[in-house]
């Protein structure tokens, strides 16, 4: 019998740790959201601005200042990422997250400032559209994509006979 109340006593406090660590784990989730709910926002405006530029294509000068405008965001969200990462090193759900939302942050900008490169080529505004293909490579010395688009504003400036306006 004293066997089967320890049995019971171990099995109750089990479960009332269980719980506990249960509501542990949820608060501690709830406080990284709440860590990175900033950088997430900024991601979402950086979006919201992409998806303007994209949309507003025919109109060049109007979708390479959205570019601009994502690409700001993008970067805001990635310096708070990092400072956030510096400042918790030892809290491993915190650097995974962080490293995800910084590798989508990175691939946005990307993405936006290669279509803003775009976008200016076909304004045939060489030197911006080449600005942007400068600061991707600066910041990705092996980006393809980037390479091509040099090209393209290469391309694009010889065959326009416009020379003096590249670099």
């Amino acid at each position: 019998l004293a066997e089967q109340v320890d049995g019971l006593r171990e099995a109750g406090e089990m479960k009332r740790s269980a719980e506990r660590s249960a509501k542990l784990a949820k608060a501690q989730q709830a406080a990284l959201e709440k860590k990175l709910e900033p950088i997430r926002a900024k991601l979402k405006q950086g979006d919201k601005e992409y998806s303007k530029a994209v949309s507003q294509s025919k109109n060049t000068s109007a979708s390479a200042k959205a570019c601009e405008s994502a690409v700001s965001s993008y970067k805001s969200g990635w310096k708070s990422a990092q400072e956030l990462a510096n400042a918790s090193p030892d809290d491993a759900a915190l650097q995974g997250e962080v490293a995800e939302l910084s590798d989508q942050l990175v691939d946005s900008a990307l993405r936006a400032a290669l279509h803003a490169a775009n976008v200016l080529t076909l304004q045939t505004d060489y030197k911006g559209a080449t600005e942007w293909v400068n600061r991707i490579l600066k910041f990705d010395p092996d980006n393809e994509a980037a390479k091509e688009m040099l090209e393209t504003i290469q391309i694009a400036q010889a065959e326009s006979g416009d020379r003096d306006d590249y670099r």
